[in-house]
């Protein structure tokens, strides 16, 4: 009798140790490589489009087994339209980009977005866009 007890006790102890050591979760974290990347934006209006670029300042994206997070900070005076060819009204629609009545820059120089979900694209074409990100965006003060 007092072996089986010493036995189950000890399974009992391993099985207690196992589940409290256990495998702990993996996470891959990549840092934005800030020189050769760029966010890509594209906006309707009723009477148009228009798509350009803009900076990343910083950001890092997580995947943990599949989970996916991603923190970014945009620098928002980098802001560039690319789909208008006359330079005068090219510069018309980055200053309104970048003034009050929008983005408002001076105040509010880097935005942040905190990816909220990552879904992959079934026609994801080489060279181009593989998933869809959500992400919302923060016009507030970020901490440099």
């Amino acid at each position: 009798m007092m072996k089986h007890l010493t036995l189950i006790l000890a399974v009992l102890c391993c099985g207690l140790l196992v589940s409290f050591t256990g495998i702990k979760p993996h996470t891959d974290t990549y840092k934005v490589n800030t020189d050769s990347s760029k966010l890509e934006w594209y906006a309707e209006k009723v009477s148009g489009k228009h798509n350009g670029t803009i900076k990343l300042a910083s950001g890092e994206f997580s995947n943990n087994h599949g989970s996916y997070t991603g923190t970014f900070v945009v620098d928002m005076n980098s802001i560039q339209n690319t789909d208008i060819q006359s330079a005068e009204s090219k510069a018309k629609l980055e200053g309104h980009l970048k003034s009050p009545d929008f983005f408002d820059v001076a105040a509010f120089p880097k935005a942040k977005f905190v990816m909220t979900s990552i879904t992959p694209l079934a026609e994801a074409k080489d060279g181009l866009t593989h998933a869809e990100w959500k992400a919302p965006w923060f016009l507030q003060p970020v901490p440099q």
